[in-house]
């Protein structure tokens, strides 16, 4: 289920630059993942939130649980975002045909564009080294 299954466009940074800002896949193995893309794309490094808690998660206007962790990292021009999905509830929606995807509303924080420059600026001559970089917080 969670194979490659989810290619994600960011929607609303693509709307204000009309760039591709980066696409995303789902996940068995967070870890495994990134190193494989490190290996066999040269991306990275990715930077992981583990467990990523939201102040609301809705699905069709019920209470939902998404948890999930997420890895960022470069791949020349754009980032990839590599997701394993933990824990959903309802059943329905990891399978929800009309839903493809969820959909994450995030406000331009001057903390998550600084991270997404982290993440470009640390791919600029990596080695291939420690691929897998835990985050527990934006840098500020």
């Amino acid at each position: 289920m969670h194979d490659c299954i989810q290619n994600v466009l960011s929607s609303t940074v693509h709307a204000v630059t009309r760039e591709l800002h980066h696409v995303g896949y789902v996940v068995d193995d967070l870890p495994a993942a990134a190193a494989r893309f490190a290996e066999r794309f040269g991306a990275g490094p990715f930077y992981a939130f583990e467990h990523i808690l939201f102040d609301e998660v809705t699905h069709r206007g019920d209470p939902a649980v998404y948890d999930h962790s997420s890895a960022f990292g470069q791949c020349g021009p754009i980032i990839v975002e590599l997701t394993q999905v933990h824990d959903v509830r309802p059943a329905g929606l990891a399978s929800d045909p009309l839903l493809g995807h969820p959909i994450e509303v995030l406000q331009s924080r001057d903390e998550l564009l600084g991270f997404y420059d982290m993440v470009r600026r640390a791919s600029e001559g990596w080695d291939g080294t420690d691929p897998y970089r835990l985050v527990t917080e934006l840098p500020a």
